[in-house]
């Protein structure tokens, strides 16, 4: 992990110190082009209550050539149609509730643009969580071992990759100890190949369920790390199930701590109670015969045979 202030006891059990909200506008990983997957995701893993009501925002969730446009143009795109989501959002944020701007992979990345350009360089503590994103001092992005500081330019330059996307000072970023995604400032090559696979091929880059333990500490950059320990608790179990249960009950907390009730005040947006959240469309899964390098994970079909969904969509 990279240097940081670390808040106490660095585990925290259970749902101690979840970053909860009303009303999420999210944006979904690569091929998540609706959201909704993500909303599924977040739900899955306790991470979304059944309560809170989540804003999709449609976008193309595309990183060329595995997709029709480049990162850099899925990201721009995702800025425009955030607008009205968000605006419908805030209209909607009711006394007591909370917006929060989330997003998973590349939709953290949208994330964190859009709380920059919102907010600044800070925002409250649990109004901006992503999940699985390189948008801290701990990102792919920001590696300087010698041979990845050779090989990443030149990739990132050819493929119109951003690198400069950073969440703002307070923002939550939940993600595994080995998603190199998120979590790979600090590895040598060799080690970010083997992440890769744990990461792209396994459970260590996905939503993290909110009952499981972590640690929780701040970097430089200001960005406050929920880090699961070794590949985390998203993802697909073996069989293709998704990890996660019902949202647990909210915890106590002492006014104060570091995303409690004491310090993720009200963005006194005021307005009408929420409505409740539309039931999600059915996505039916893009089945591919084998794995690229760029984020399949494996899934299990009904007779048992294996395949792979494209980039971060579900099995």
């Amino acid at each position: 992990a990279a240097s940081g202030l670390f808040l106490g006891a660095t585990v925290h059990e259970a749902n101690l110190a979840r970053a909860r909200a009303d009303d999420v506008v999210g944006f979904g990983g690569m091929g998540d082009t609706s959201g909704i997957a993500y909303g599924d995701m977040l739900r899955a893993a306790g991470q979304l209550g059944p309560d809170d009501t989540y804003y999709p925002v449609p976008y193309p969730a595309s990183i060329a050539p595995m997709g029709p446009v480049t990162l850099e143009q899925s990201l721009n795109e995702a800025m425009i149609n955030s607008n009205p989501v968000i605006e419908e959002a805030r209209r909607n944020v009711g006394p007591g509730e909370k917006l929060v701007i989330s997003g998973y992979s590349e939709g953290g990345m949208a994330a964190a643009r859009k709380a920059r350009e919102l907010y600044g360089d800070y925002v409250t503590p649990g109004t901006v969580v992503i999940d699985g994103a390189p948008v801290a001092d701990t990102g792919l992005f920001n590696n300087q071992e010698e041979l990845v500081q050779q090989f990443l330019p030149v990739v990132t330059e050819m493929l119109d990759i951003p690198t400069h996307d950073r969440a703002p000072a307070g923002s939550i970023l939940r993600h595994s100890e080995q998603d190199v995604w998120a979590n790979g400032g600090g590895s040598n090559l060799g080690e970010l190949i083997q992440q890769g696979m744990d990461s792209f091929m396994g459970p260590a880059h996905a939503v993290q369920n909110a009952n499981a333990p972590y640690n929780e500490w701040v970097g430089q950059d200001g960005v406050i790390h929920h880090e699961y320990p070794g590949t985390g608790t998203g993802g697909p179990a073996p069989g293709g199930v998704t990890m996660g249960g019902p949202a647990p009950a909210p915890a106590n907390l002492a006014p104060g701590s570091i995303d409690g009730v004491g310090i993720m005040q009200d963005l006194g947006m005021g307005g009408p109670a929420p409505a409740p959240a539309p039931a999600p469309a059915p996505v039916e899964p893009v089945r591919l015969p084998a794995p690229s390098f760029w984020g399949e994970q494996p899934c299990f079909a009904e007779d048992g045979s294996q395949y792979w969904t494209p980039g971060d969509a579900p099995c």
